[in-house]
């Protein structure tokens, strides 16, 4: 498969497959014409390089699981070695879904809130809102401190 159907079938860019390639992820194969040509164990190894890599995993730590096993000398070195470095990517995404969690949590709860200000016909400020059960509740979702105007205001005047 050529590069362009590659990318069309990883739904990403031509740019992002050749980037893969410039940082030692993934070896294209190349016609005589030059064109990067890619079987489906290849397309399987951008699969992973991508998903990881979007989701926060740098390129730099994904060339070193890719070469683990090439650099060592017995199986129970690789093993040991991607071992740790597994459950250290392991932790990462723990960390990572209680944050997703609570952020989670933090949209439905501001959700709940919001929905009461629908129809209201108020200015949307904090001074104008002071007594609003919802601008009460705000101080409880840390979200909302960001929805909401800043206590001294955005453009520099107090409320």
């Amino acid at each position: 498969m050529k590069i362009g159907e590659a990318a069309e079938a990883l739904d990403t860019s031509i740019q992002t497959l050749r980037l893969y390639e410039n940082n030692g992820l993934i070896k294209s194969r190349r016609t005589p014409q030059g064109t990067r040509y890619y079987n489906e164990e290849e397309l399987s190894r951008l699969k992973a390089i991508r998903s990881f890599n979007e989701l926060g995993v740098h390129y730099y730590e994904l060339k070193q699981l890719a070469s683990v096993r090439l650099d060592s000398q017995t199986g129970h070195q690789a093993s040991e070695l991607l071992r740790s470095q597994l459950k250290q990517l392991q932790q990462q995404f723990l960390d990572m879904e209680k944050m997703l969690k609570h952020n989670l949590e933090e949209i439905g709860e501001s959700l709940s809130l919001l929905e009461q200000c629908s129809g209201c016909r108020k200015s949307p400020r904090r001074k104008i809102c002071k007594h609003c059960d919802v601008s009460q509740g705000i101080e409880q979702v840390d979200l909302l401190q960001l929805i909401w105007d800043q206590k001294d205001g955005l453009n520099g005047t107090a409320d």
